[in-house]
């Protein structure tokens, strides 16, 4: 291992798509779950919301609580467009709902609709997490849902003003570009991600066929122009994040059904998928890019001695770095797996990520050189 490690046992973060860190680098949010870490989350279970603040990221502060979160992705914990602001998903009365946490002033205010991401300028992205847990358990919020459910479209909203800037409900995805494996699927929603400069929106549509297959396309949303995309993923997308302004790094499937690592450029008019070339490290992964430098850092799942590779690189040049492994017992697997999700500091070298330590979760740190 390379560098200094901080273990913060009992607490975790979640997503690898955004970033823990307040602009300044000062605070760090985190869940504080009230149930075991080593039990799968059920319907009521909550997590303290909250941050770390003083050297190290040392003493954490509680701001709140939520029963609408998972293992994997938290509660969406995320800093908002405004300074000090942070928003997390809630349930009341059986809505899905939005809280947005001033940590300064101690006001919030809560909006009527699930959160993904909110955007650089205040855009937010939502689909169903109800929904989703009835199709991958442990990727949403648990919840009974009754027969007359009513699905949640996919949607783009201006929190300011909560004016709809753009929705898609799920029979409509499934009626463009049409395919034959969407036939008696169950059909869904899952990860969204403004890019930078808040233009384009990726969301992903996945469907799941009777066979228990589960097959996923890439979809960008053009704000300015008002133009929908289809990246050429083969029928294979999972994990995402933005270079800059118009590049997508994504684990992917090629027209060639060759997985990896690769780039897809919404401007690019010849949807060309260009490959990530990556020698040390291979297999799928939670990518995260720091804008500023195209430091990138991901991970690998675990491998047969279950254990979790750490690592960097560049995903233009291809430089690559391991960092650190870490073990993961084998009974921490399915909605209990501890992915590393690591995520880096905006300013220096630090990677925040989840691992298991110490016979629990923990919110690590590790800095380096």
């Amino acid at each position: 291992m390379r560098g200094n490690l901080h273990n913060r046992l009992g607490f975790f973060y979640g997503f690898h798509d955004k970033c823990p860190f307040s602009r300044n680098g000062e605070l760090l949010l985190a869940h504080k779950p009230q149930i075991s870490t080593q039990k799968s989350v059920e319907e009521n279970d909550l997590t303290e919301i909250g941050y770390f603040t003083g050297n190290n990221w040392s003493d954490f502060v509680t701001i709140g609580t939520t029963n609408a979160w998972n293992w994997q992705l938290g509660s969406m914990l995320q800093w908002s467009h405004h300074h000090n602001t942070v928003a997390y998903n809630t349930q009341h009365s059986g809505a899905q709902l939005i809280t947005i946490h001033n940590i300064s002033t101690g006001e919030l205010y809560n909006i009527d609709s699930p959160l993904c991401h909110i955007s650089s300028c205040g855009y937010m992205s939502s689909y169903d997490f109800n929904l989703v847990n009835t199709v991958m358990p442990g990727y949403g919020s648990v919840r009974k849902l009754g027969k007359n459910y009513k699905r949640l479209p996919f949607k783009v909203i201006d929190v300011m003003s909560l004016n709809t800037l753009f929705e898609m409900a799920i029979d409509d995805v499934i009626g463009i570009e049409h395919q034959p494996s969407m036939n008696e699927s169950v059909h869904f929603f899952h990860h969204s991600l403004f890019s930078p400069d808040s233009r384009y929106v990726f969301f992903l549509h996945r469907w799941v066929l009777p066979s228990s297959r589960r097959m996923s396309r890439l979809l960008i949303y053009d704000l300015h122009n008002k133009q929908l995309i289809i990246a050429p993923t083969g029928g294979m997308v999972s994990h995402l994040s933005w270079i800059n302004n118009t590049c997508i790094l994504g684990y992917m499937r090629n027209i060639n059904r060759e997985d990896g690592f690769y780039i897809f450029d919404v401007e690019d008019k010849s949807f060309a998928l260009k490959p990530v070339l990556l020698k040390s490290v291979a297999g799928d992964g939670h990518p995260y890019c720091r804008w500023s430098d195209l430091l990138t850092v991901s991970d690998t799942y675990p491998d047969r001695s279950r254990y979790q590779y750490l690592y960097t690189f560049n995903p233009v040049s291809g430089d690559e770095q391991v960092i650190a492994r870490f073990h993961l017992p084998l009974h921490m697997k399915a909605d209990l797996q501890v992915d590393l999700h690591p995520r880096l500091h905006p300013h220096f070298n630090t990677i925040c990520f989840d691992c298991f330590s110490d016979h629990t979760r923990s919110l690590s740190t590790l800095s380096y050189d």
